[in-house]
């Protein structure tokens, strides 16, 4: 689970042993997978082993979801508000380096 995304770092919380590491995404370019017309899954791992898998083919901007506020869970907005970052940081459309 994200906990922070700042500064082009990423805290994620294992879902196994719930330590919480920090992930430097500074030079994670996800690629764009055309036969599937979207980018690459971010996967970061956990020193126990697990790895946390993160979409960041969400709609950009939360406006554009089809979901309302309040339709969620709270901890799915947030999680959702961060991959939101955490895709500007990684994927080459959105970061200007395409």
């Amino acid at each position: 689970m994200l906990k922070e995304v700042k500064d082009s770092q990423a805290k994620v919380e294992c879902v196994d042993c719930g330590v919480i590491t920090n992930h430097d995404v500074t030079d994670i370019e996800v690629p764009y997978l055309e036969e599937f017309d979207e980018y690459e899954n971010v996967v970061l791992g956990c020193t126990c082993g697990t790895s946390e898998v993160f979409n960041v083919n969400i709609p950009v901007d939360a406006e554009d979801e089809k979901f309302e506020t309040g339709d969620l869970p709270l901890e799915e907005e947030v999680q959702r508000y961060y991959v939101r970052i955490l895709q500007r940081l990684v994927r080459p459309d959105l970061n200007g380096s395409d």
